[in-house]
């Protein structure tokens, strides 16, 4: 016959085994709501980026909606206060709307709130849009000039909202590459453009390689890269 101190023992666990076991049993179910809650989100489908390169620039954007909802509203707001609202009527599958986005507005980061069950707030950066031109030489048949010598010229230029259209970006950093042995781009040097947005730079060179150049990206305009030239 077990002593009292044993079936005491004896009984103490299988009480915490019943306890354990309850609370085990329980846990599934948390987890599961908190599954289901995880998977209710709804945002508005943002441009990541937009180039503002004209009077007028048109995104399609859309709901992305994963909580079942019949309408949600959403507001998109930015630098300088501004603020638009874009309504969703999901009973008439009305995922879409057209965002207008006029050169007026300013450069920034743009999101869009809601008070939309499980939202997720979503980012747009709106930078003036830019260009960028770029022409590679060797001279075989000049005299006096080195034919292993590549000869560049870079021009970039970006978008004036006040004019509506391009100018030359003047006193801007390019950046020089070419490949490698491996076919990867590298570093070769950073230029300065002139008052007509051009820079001029020659680099020793008796190999085939592909170059390219890329105007650095400021807080108000984006950078642009060229396509490679192989020579």
């Amino acid at each position: 016959m077990r002593s009292p101190l044993r079936r005491l023992a004896a009984a103490l666990s299988v009480t915490t085994l019943l306890a354990a076991g309850a609370v085990t049993a329980a846990l599934p179910a948390t987890a599961s709501s908190t599954t289901a809650a995880a998977a209710c989100r709804t945002s508005l489908d943002l441009p990541g980026r937009v180039s503002i390169d004209r009077p007028l620039h048109q995104a399609r954007i859309a709901i992305n909606d994963r909580c079942g909802v019949d309408q949600a509203s959403f507001q998109v707001v930015g630098p300088k206060g501004y603020s638009t609202t874009f309504d969703f009527d999901l009973t008439r599958t009305d995922k879409y709307a057209r965002w207008d986005i006029p050169s007026t507005l300013a450069p920034g980061t743009y999101t869009a709130r809601s008070a939309t069950p499980g939202y997720v707030p979503t980012t747009a950066v709106l930078k003036y849009g830019s260009k960028i031109s770029f022409a590679a030489y060797r001279f075989y048949d000049e005299p006096g000039i080195d034919s292993n010598v590549v000869y560049m010229e870079a021009c970039a230029s970006y978008y004036n909202a006040s004019r509506g259209q391009y100018l030359p970006w003047r006193d801007h950093r390019v950046v020089l590459e070419n490949t490698d042995r491996f076919g990867g781009y590298r570093y070769l040097s950073t230029v300065r453009t002139g008052a007509d947005g051009c820079a001029l730079t020659a680099v020793p060179n008796k190999y085939l390689s592909t170059y390219r150049v890329t105007s650095y990206e400021t807080a108000n305009i984006f950078s642009r890269t060229s396509a490679g030239i192989t020579i």
